[in-house]
């Protein structure tokens, strides 16, 4: 009977007696708990290169002069001897089985394999790695025909042993139910399960619904069903917590149909809509997300990513941009004004006016859309487009008539708490965000660097050159009409340059300044009205914005809350414009007075021409005297009482004595 060791040493060199270096043609073999066996190089049955030491090798029992000695050696590779082989895969040490193994996997049948192996766990039982070794390298199907093997591992592990041997005809169905109601299977999982598995629903429902989706879908590509499994996609996608993932899954040419179309998320369905899918079914699902979108801002980009034809529907039309309004509707509204016209939203029904002046077109029924049309804004812009056309006597009388219902829409919508005090696109726009709209006007001032004469922008609101304005790309504020300018573009300026009226009010000493002025007074209603809340109950006070006409700043006045509920109320609160620095002086802040007027909290004026009071020499917050210059411009004071900090007005504007 052939046995099994490993080589100890073979071959090397030796001295012989005269001390020359020969090669040995024998060596030492280890066996389990028995002395080392002699092997010589005749009894080889492979190449003495194979013998490297510790490589497993198999041989009988000879003799050698009275003692044992190994023949017919072979490495174990090669051998083919089912119980020596067994001998090996029995032997303790991993090296011995883990190489038996290898040999005889081929040589046994899976219930001979599967047997063996139990046995050999039985062995391992308390040789928890050897157990994990064995397993990772026993044939999936010794593992899959004997069950009791199934306890060495994880519920997964046994998935992946059965999936290994799986084809169609097999009917592990059971088991495999079994296995996945202990084991979660996710995406991850999708490109080892056979497809044949989605089919069967035992199965498949205790896979995650990512997964099953993705195999149903493997299924419909393959044509099985597809109709059955489109809807069980569809009842996993409508009872998830957070479907969209789901939703992504699924191919375009899919979501085109049923049961999917039109009820997939609106970031998957808009780029797929066509003008023939503007059915009431799609239009409907369309209202949905414009009604879900978060606010007008919201709705309008959502819309904007709808077909033209869409966007022309009556459902969307009004949160269509008002530009792109205008180029949907252009061709009608030239044909067919009346109509179109009460189609525009009020930003769209502007830029129709921008457009027909950018184009040189005095608009067809002109006096009937004026009659009908509520808006006062509008009214004066049309008012200026057929100011183009006739004299300057009748132009003038036109803008008189236009200021007036520009002046009266903003009042309405001050008072009116419950709108925003917007006149966009009428009024040029802050590049820098310091206020809504710009109030920028020219200034001469002195170039340091070669000291001339230049003329910049200043910008009353930050009381300093406005940093946007550049003279090379004539960005930033905005002073002139530009009328070469896109109409998406345009304002105020370039429809008062195009109609060729000239602005006059008796406050208006530049007729050029008419717009930016505005902007200004614009501006400062919209300040005031955010102070217009009570402290304590945060209503709006009543307050009469009709003492701001005439583009002067906003006069003084005292506002009271009319609450009735129970609680503290602002009383008597005076809201004034700081003639300094332009700021909102409010009595609830600023509790000190020189001579009954508010001293400002941001730069300390007081009464404007007062002979003795000046700037930085009373605290606005607690009427300390001890304020202290702490910048090298002389022009920022701290108070040294309560910490607050002013910043008083240039030379010019300064009041009283120095002294």
């Amino acid at each position: 009977m052939r046995q099994y060791g490993s080589i100890k040493w073979f071959g090397g060199f030796r001295r012989n007696d005269r001390g020359e270096r020969i090669e040995n043609h024998f060596g030492f073999i280890q066996r389990p708990d028995q002395e080392d066996l002699y092997i010589h190089k005749n009894d080889l049955l492979t190449s003495p290169e194979t013998l490297r030491e510790g490589i497993i090798v198999t041989f009988e029992i000879g003799e050698n002069r009275g003692k044992e000695k190994a023949e017919r050696l072979n490495i174990l590779d090669d051998e083919e001897d089912k119980d020596v082989l067994t001998s090996v895969f029995f032997d303790p040490a991993p090296t011995f089985f883990e190489s038996a193994l290898a040999k005889l996997a081929p040589l046994l049948t899976k219930e001979k394999g599967a047997e063996l192996a139990h046995e050999k766990l039985t062995q391992l039982k308390h040789h928890e790695v050897g157990v994990k070794r064995l397993m990772k390298r026993l044939p999936s199907e010794w593992v899959v025909h004997d069950k009791r093997l199934w306890s060495y591992l994880d519920p997964g592990e046994v998935f992946d042993e059965i999936i290994a041997v799986w084809d169609e005809s097999t009917d592990w169905h059971e088991e495999l139910a079994t296995i996945a109601q202990e084991k979660l299977f996710t995406t991850k999982d999708f490109d080892r399960i056979p497809i044949s598995l989605y089919e069967v629903e035992d199965i498949r429902r205790h896979f995650s619904p990512m997964l099953q989706i993705q195999g149903l879908l493997a299924l419909i590509r393959k044509r099985r069903k597809p109709v059955t499994y489109k809807k069980i996609i569809r009842g996993l996608i409508r009872e998830a917590d957070n479907p969209l993932n789901m939703w992504k899954l699924l191919p375009t040419d899919l979501l085109k149909e049923e049961p999917f179309w039109p009820h997939a998320p609106k970031e998957l369905m808009i780029p797929l809509l066509r003008d023939e899918h503007l059915t009431d079914e799609v239009i409907s699902q369309c209202e949905g997300w414009v009604e879900e979108a978060d606010g007008d801002v919201g709705k309008s980009m959502l819309v904007s990513r709808l077909p033209q034809s869409f966007q022309k529907n009556p459902s969307f039309f009004l949160y269509v941009p008002g530009p792109h309004q205008v180029e949907l509707m252009w061709e009608r509204l030239l044909l067919n004004p009346l109509d179109v016209w009460e189609e525009l939203s009020y930003e769209g029904k502007a830029f129709a006016i921008y457009r027909h002046a950018k184009e040189h077109r005095q608009m067809d029924s002109i006096n009937e859309i004026g009659r009908r049309e509520s808006s006062k804004i509008l009214k004066a812009m049309l008012l200026f487009l057929y100011a183009a056309s006739e004299s300057r006597a009748v132009g003038r009388n036109l803008f008189k008539r236009a200021h007036a219902y520009i002046q009266e829409d903003i009042l309405d919508m001050a008072q009116d708490m419950s709108r925003d005090v917007n006149v966009s696109p009428l009024l040029p726009s802050c590049s820098e965000r310091v206020v809504k709209h710009c109030e920028g006007v020219y200034w001469d001032a002195t170039d340091y660097e070669t000291n001339e004469k230049v003329t910049k922008i200043f910008c009353p609101r930050t009381k300093s050159e406005c940093p946007a304005w550049s003279k090379v790309t004539r960005r930033g504020a905005i002073l002139r009409a530009d009328q070469t300018k896109d109409y998406r573009d345009w304002s105020l300026h370039e429809l008062l340059s195009y109609s060729s009226v000239t602005p006059e009010l008796p406050d208006l000493q530049d007729p050029s300044e008419y717009v930016n002025k505005l902007s200004g007074w614009v501006n400062r209603i919209r300040e005031i009205r955010e102070r217009l809340k009570c402290s304590g109950c945060k209503t709006y006070m009543t307050n009469n914005f009709t003492y701001a006409k005439e583009l002067a700043r906003y006069r003084s006045t005292v506002v009271n809350c009319s609450s009735s509920e129970k609680g503290p109320h602002d009383t008597n609160v005076y809201l004034n414009h700081c003639w300094g620095c332009n700021e909102v002086i409010d009595s609830r802040e600023s509790p000190v007075r020189i001579d009954g007027y508010y001293i400002c909290q941001g730069c300390g004026s007081g009464p404007q021409k007062h002979k003795t009071y000046r700037q930085g020499t009373r605290c606005p917050k607690c009427a300390g005297h001890d304020m202290q210059q702490t910048s090298s411009d002389g022009r920022t004071y701290q108070c040294q009482d309560c910490s607050h900090i002013i910043r008083i007005p240039p030379w010019f504007r300064l009041t009283g004595s120095s002294e």
